[in-house]
């Protein structure tokens, strides 16, 4: 009886809480093949991650849910009452699902006036703190950026770019153009420019875990 995951988790025996359903699941596969035979999923700390179980007790797969940070052991036992079982060693890590970055008020992306640093807002989910995120401008010449205030140097536009540090692979990105003068009045909502945004999740394909018993 051997465990088997997705290559996303395969990958670094992590499971981050930002995964897809499906890149969150384990499943068992039987030598020789044993039809109808389920298992009982367990995990050796629900406060860390939690795995489903089926009703019917002929299922073979389990979808686990992420709670905390730290090493967790998932294990399948066969329900035929032989007592065999197999199992996984993962770590979960609780991962920033989304990043996105925006102008304060009265500032308009697209005519940001040269002079005081500018204060992104950025929203984090789940929240984390500024300083969880690596900041980077691409061109520091125009402008530098550090915990999400952004400092210009000279006219010319830049994008911000915000990526968690925490591996799962969030970010957010906002265009700014710095201009001499005075600042515009502020677009309205619905002017595509000064609301650029992005958000990104990891994805990943199937790959087979070692077994344990």
């Amino acid at each position: 009886m051997t465990v088997k995951a997705t290559k996303a988790v395969a990958k670094e025996n992590i499971v981050r809480s930002n995964l897809g359903g499906e890149d969150r699941q384990l499943w068992v596969e039987f030598e020789p093949a044993k039809p109808g035979l389920g298992v009982t999923w367990s995990s050796s700390d629900e406060s860390i991650m939690t795995v489903s179980n089926y009703a019917s007790g002929t299922s073979i797969y389990t979808t686990m849910t992420v709670k905390g940070d730290g090493p967790v052991t998932i294990r399948a036992t066969a329900n035929d009452g032989s007592g065999k079982y197999a199992e996984i060693k993962l770590t979960a890590k609780m991962t920033a699902s989304s990043v996105a970055l925006a102008a304060p008020e009265g500032i308009t992306p697209s005519n940001v006036p040269l002079g005081a640093p500018v204060t992104l807002v950025t929203t984090v989910k789940p929240a984390m703190p500024a300083d969880n995120l690596n900041w980077e401008s691409s061109d520091p010449s125009v402008a530098t950026v550090v915990n999400g205030v952004v400092t210009p140097l000279k006219a010319g536009t830049i994008m911000i770019t915000a990526t968690a540090k925490d591996g799962g692979g969030a970010r957010g990105v906002i265009r700014l153009t710095f201009v001499a003068g005075k600042a515009q009045p502020k677009a309205e909502a619905n002017d595509e420019e000064t609301e650029q945004q992005e958000e990104e999740t990891m994805g990943a394909g199937s790959e087979s875990m070692e077994e344990v018993m």
